[in-house]
């Protein structure tokens, strides 16, 4: 697979003819761009640069919510009727030149703490036409034998697995939801463990798109600051001052700009190396695990510190992506 991020040059002809190449762009059976392009001076070839062409249809939605999330698709170049060029192009933004999406993991979380109640993804980095991705979830029942002896063995518990397998179409994210298995304290996925709970009180957790195009998730282990940011819109009327109560001014709206500051835990340095995933990511919704909302944000830091030594605190700002208004 060709990371979008990395430039996809096709050549369209060994020469240089003054009226230019006739070309078009297909996004599989769909002919999404056509021109004609002609060669730069002083060259003796026609090429053509297409990743501003191909990013737009690499939509990024979430899914569970019902939204189109497209991260890979296969693109081919024609002219004359004949394809020059074909490949599967993959919604990787790392500009990173050591990062093979066809055997490196696309998943990188942050922590392996998992909030009881929200969705686990998981995502392959293969170009099969399906692939299936299985969930192992383990879950807590209760192994003592609850008889009149009053020993301990009633207080024992036993952990049982269970499987489930998502099909899901190629480098595209599967969705575990939490919610169907109340008792789970681990999910194993993609040869990685989760811990569900893990002595986490606090209920957000943050789903984003990492730089590799995946999403992933990362438990809010620190509180949670909320604010709502106010715009008054008044108008002046007349009124009766001899009359206390009558009011000169009115507050005829107010926007509302609902704000989030979350607290991270400590992190480890091989934890904080990764935070540029979540912190410039473009894609990022808040799950609160009590009520089982799941809530658009749009992120609103500034700066991403790359942290190099020692436990290192994050503080993530945000936006709620949504207009309020009272009147």
């Amino acid at each position: 697979m060709v990371p979008i991020w990395k430039d996809i040059t096709v050549q369209l002809s060994a020469l240089a003819p003054a009226a230019g190449v006739a070309y078009s762009v297909w996004l599989e059976d769909t002919r999404i761009f056509a021109g004609t392009a002609h060669a730069r001076p002083g060259q003796s070839v026609t090429n053509i640069r297409i990743n501003d062409i191909l990013a737009p249809y690499l939509t990024r939605g979430f899914a569970p919510a019902g939204e189109a999330d497209i991260p890979f698709a296969v693109f081919h170049v024609d002219v004359n009727g004949a394809t020059v060029w074909q490949d599967y192009v993959y919604a990787d933004w790392s500009y990173d030149p050591l990062f093979d999406s066809a055997t490196d993991p696309l998943n990188a979380p942050l922590s392996d703490i998992l909030l009881p109640g929200q969705l686990v993804p998981a995502t392959r980095g293969d170009e099969d036409d399906s692939s299936t991705i299985t969930f192992r979830v383990g879950i807590e029942t209760p192994a003592g034998d609850f008889n009149a002896d009053f020993n301990r063995d009633f207080l024992v518990f036993a952990t049982e697995y269970v499987d489930v397998t998502k099909t899901v179409d190629p480098a595209n994210t599967a969705w575990l939801d939490l919610m169907d298995y109340p008792s789970a304290v681990s999910v194993e996925v993609l040869g990685r463990t989760y811990r569900v709970g893990g002595g986490v009180c606090n209920k957000h957790a943050l789903y984003y798109v990492n730089a590799y195009g995946a999403w992933d998730t990362l438990v809010i282990q620190g509180k949670t600051d909320l604010f709502d940011g106010l715009t008054r819109y008044t108008t002046e009327r007349v009124y009766d001052n001899s009359t206390p109560e009558a009011r000169g001014e009115v507050n005829y709206a107010t926007e509302i700009v609902r704000s989030y500051r979350f607290h991270t835990s400590p992190l480890p340095l091989a934890q904080s190396l990764g935070m540029h995933h979540l912190l410039n990511s473009p894609h990022v919704l808040v799950h609160d695990t009590v009520t089982g909302i799941i809530r658009p944000l749009v992120l609103t830091g500034n700066n991403t510190e790359h942290k190099q030594r020692g436990l290192n605190q994050y503080t993530i700002e945000a936006r709620l992506a949504r207009n309020r208004v009272r009147r």
